[in-house]
């Protein structure tokens, strides 16, 4: 039994450190391996520091590296929602729960690792009750995006991750519960649960970067590339029907607009519809496509003098958007510039 598990340990340590190896050489450009390094040696810490005792560091480097590990969560919920979430940035809410997660975790980690510190059992439901939070939020955005993701190898990566999650916190939570109730020694008890969690958690971070980088890249060409990307001759005609439909026909001014209801009007499935906006536009959400057609709508409707007292609520309506709010957030993402601060500048510009 401690060959195999000496085997499988040391294996599983030695596929996540080859694979870090890889995303520090050809991928640290990348903001999605930014999150995914740490991850891995939070992983290989925990392998490291736990187990039968012949096969785990021993003390005092064994507290350091149980109080990195204890960020693992953390890190998975960094990671998706960096891989899923183009615009993701670390916020004050990250580094309030990262804070939360420091001060409980120290407390309960070095209360099992002997010392005499103060501690509650409340502490272990408090940090239990906050990771499932968070694994179930990161469910809850893999899934919800993917109707409008355009990229197709992240549509499908959304609903195995999603899988993935779900089924390490069960497993996580039913192997702790069978060992109480069989009342396994420490040794069996972490036996199951390498057996259970560990290969599964393996097969998520191999399958993901199928082995290199460049599987979680998604990299696509950015809006300021467009000038560069040749339309494939086969997708022409689709192309111009679909920004006539945009532009001319100001098809992005329907509140509520799917990319299913766009694809009917094209005349494409909606997989096609995907790929061509795309590889032919550099987007890669539909949202971001959208919302590109409303606020250039609403600029040019702010530059017009015939529009200047109209209010903005009106404007967003009229191109789209059934709230204030949602146009708010995405005209400040793509101009920088609220759309009160834009309209104020166009004044001032038209009073000099």
């Amino acid at each position: 039994m401690l060959l195999l598990e000496a085997f499988f340990k040391f294996s599983a340590m030695g596929l996540l450190l080859a694979l870090a190896a890889l995303i520090c050489r050809d991928g640290l450009h990348v903001r999605v391996f930014r999150f995914a390094i740490p991850l891995l040696l939070a992983i290989c810490f925990m392998l490291l520091a736990t187990g039968s005792p012949e096969l785990q560091v021993g003390m005092p480097w064994k507290i350091p590296l149980r109080l990195f590990d204890m960020f693992t969560t953390l890190f998975i919920w960094w990671l998706g929602r960096a891989l899923f979430d183009d615009d993701f940035q670390l916020s004050v809410l990250d580094a309030v729960v990262a804070s939360i997660y420091l001060v409980l975790g120290t407390s309960n980690r070095l209360h099992a690792l002997g010392f005499d510190v103060f501690w509650l059992p409340e502490i272990d439901f408090a940090l239990a009750i906050l990771t499932v939070s968070l694994m179930s939020h990161l469910v809850y955005r893999a899934l919800v995006g993917r109707q409008e993701d355009l990229l197709e190898g992240r549509r499908q990566i959304r609903v195995w991750f999603a899988l993935t999650v779900a089924l390490v916190l069960v497993l996580s939570v039913v192997t702790e519960r069978v060992a109480n109730l069989l009342q396994l020694d420490s040794r069996q008890a972490i036996w199951i649960t390498y057996v259970f969690t560990l290969p599964i958690l393996l097969w998520a971070v191999l399958w993901l970067t199928r082995l290199h980088p460049s599987a979680l890249a998604f990299q696509t060409p950015s809006t300021a590339q467009l000038d560069t990307i040749h339309i494939d001759p086969r997708d022409v005609d689709a192309h111009a029907k679909l920004v006539r439909i945009m532009e001319s026909e100001r098809g992005f001014a329907e509140q509520g607009l799917t990319i299913g209801g766009l694809a009917k009007r094209v005349g494409l499935a909606e997989h096609q519809l995907r790929s061509l906006i795309n590889r032919s536009m550099g987007y890669q959400n539909f949202s971001s496509f959208v919302n590109h057609y409303r606020i250039l709508d609403v600029q040019q409707a702010m530059a017009n003098p015939i529009y200047h007292r109209t209010p903005i609520l009106t404007l967003a309506m009229d191109a789209g958007y059934s709230s204030l709010a949602p146009f708010n957030r995405a005209f400040k993402k793509q101009l920088g510039i609220t759309p009160t601060e834009f309209r104020a500048k166009l004044m001032d510009d038209l009073s000099k």
